[in-house]
């Protein structure tokens, strides 16, 4: 054999253990992803729940508000009070904030 033969039949060689050492490098990598994937899948789905329980108690606060501000204006009408626009709790210091970031207002 020749010098040129060896160095051909060496190449051959260090291609077939390249692609073998890739499949195995990618089974092991797969072996110890696949927990890590459980976990952030269960994770999702905790987030999914929160985020769920979330939009169902802001639209019950928001809900009981309407019908609150709703029962004040007719007590108001009633009473001849003068009308309030509920936006005058946004300038309040103690409120404002808190309820403009509940409700995504933007203060100007």
């Amino acid at each position: 054999m020749t010098q040129n033969d060896l160095m051909q039949i060496r190449g051959v060689v260090e291609d077939v253990l390249e692609e073998k050492l890739e499949q195995k490098l990618e089974v092991k990598l797969d072996q110890k992803l696949k927990p890590i994937k459980a976990q952030l899948k269960t994770i999702d789905n905790k987030i999914n729940k929160l985020q769920k329980g979330q939009n169902i108690i802001l639209k019950y606060v928001d809900d009981q508000d309407t019908r609150i501000e709703k029962r004040v204006s007719r007590i108001e009408n009633h009473l001849n009070l003068p009308y309030r626009d509920p936006i005058f709790l946004l300038k309040l210091p103690c409120f404002g904030p808190c309820l403009s970031e509940a409700r995504g207002v933007v203060q100007r």
